[in-house]
């Protein structure tokens, strides 16, 4: 996460230093070369070879990136997410076409509408990304100031099976970014996902800043966060409330402690 670059240069600036030997580097280079390292018709054969193949795996990560610009549903089949993934573990997650939908729109000041598509997986988990006006994805290379990288996702309850690592407070959401500071636009803070807490919920609150959001469907929410400043903490606490205003998730607190105070 760019964030956390931030912070490690505010926490501990590094002052530049001149570097290099100009007069060691010419001694070196002034000797003769290992005969040995001298190429061959061979080599020289192997290494072209070697120059195409790796055009043609550039070429083809691009035409991917292309090909999944203009349509979510190609993006979810893609799933960014899973490269590197364990063919048989949670990440390997696959979209339901039939399920992908835009499932709210969210405005930042200088950049205009993002819109939040979502879908759902043939095992169980979630799809998600965000479409900056101009129709590219936030994650992808060019796009945004860093964040998640767009895809499909295990839910939390999937990823506790495996290994108890989450806290269930029944959020489930990533968070993309874009940086207008240079334009004074500020630095901001997309949470895009699924709320699943001990009702449907009506709205999304962040109580840090006060910015409320409506839940599509009673489980979805996009929700856009001005950061001042980057480089510290950032104090983000997401609640759902119910059309009655009663609380149905807390990221701070687990379901089960929640349902017990109800």
């Amino acid at each position: 996460m760019s964030d956390i670059i931030d912070r490690v240069r505010a926490a501990n600036p590094v002052v530049p230093e001149a570097a290099g030997d100009a007069d060691l580097f010419d001694r070196l280079t002034a000797r003769p070369g290992d005969p040995r390292l001298r190429p061959t018709r061979r080599g020289r054969r192997r290494w072209a070879l070697a120059a195409v193949a790796i055009g043609l795996v550039a070429v083809g990560a691009g035409a991917g990136w292309a090909a999944v610009r203009e349509d979510p549903v190609s993006l979810f089949r893609s799933n960014p997410q899973m490269e590197g993934s364990d063919p048989r573990g949670l990440w390997r997650q696959q979209v339901i076409p039939s399920s992908v939908r835009r499932a709210g729109v969210v405005t930042v000041p200088g950049e205009g509408r993002i819109a939040f598509w979502y879908g759902e997986t043939r095992q169980g988990g979630w799809c998600g990304a965000l479409r900056a006006p101009d129709g590219g994805w936030l994650g992808t290379p060019g796009v945004g100031a860093g964040g998640i990288v767009p895809g499909c996702f295990p839910t939390r309850g999937q990823v506790n099976d495996r290994d108890r690592v989450y806290v269930l407070n029944g959020f489930d959401y990533g968070e993309d970014d874009i940086d207008l500071r240079a334009g004074g636009g500020g630095f901001w803070r997309i949470a895009f996902g699924r709320v699943t807490g001990l009702r449907p919920a009506a709205r999304v609150v962040d109580l840090a800043s006060g910015t409320s959001v409506p839940v599509t469907g009673g489980t979805l929410f996009v929700i856009a966060l001005r950061d001042d400043d980057p480089s510290a903490p950032f104090p983000v606490h997401l609640v759902a409330y119910d059309r009655a205003g009663r609380v149905v998730a807390d990221e701070r607190q687990s379901l089960a402690r929640l349902r017990q105070r109800s």
